[in-house]
């Protein structure tokens, strides 16, 4: 079960937890078989995915679409993954999704 918090917007706004996990459970296979995060979200196809997530391009204008990134606190390594709608959107911070109007 998804649970959303902070988040007001529509039921679109809400869904994106539940499109979101294929790409969480493809990062957690690659961690699984290779010991490490993958280095982005195009190296999981096609193995872990059939295909890259929609991307936000702030060069080409596309403000929405799926962020992952790296983070660290010096000693452990973790990923964010971010749908962004406009303004906000809907983040997964291992392990819960946050939602950001």
């Amino acid at each position: 079960m998804i649970v959303l918090s902070g988040c007001s917007r529509s039921a679109e706004f809400k869904a994106q937890p539940e499109a979101g996990q294929p790409i969480v459970r493809a990062i957690n296979s690659y961690y699984k078989q290779t010991g490490n995060f993958p280095p982005s979200l195009a190296a999981l196809m096609p193995q872990y995915l059939p295909t890259v997530p929609d991307r936000r391009d702030k060069l080409q204008h596309k403000f929405s679409g799926w962020d992952y990134c790296l983070v660290t606190n010096g000693k452990t390594v973790s990923f964010r993954l971010r749908y962004y709608m406009g303004r906000g959107g809907v983040e997964y911070q291992p392990p819960n999704w946050i939602g950001n109007d």
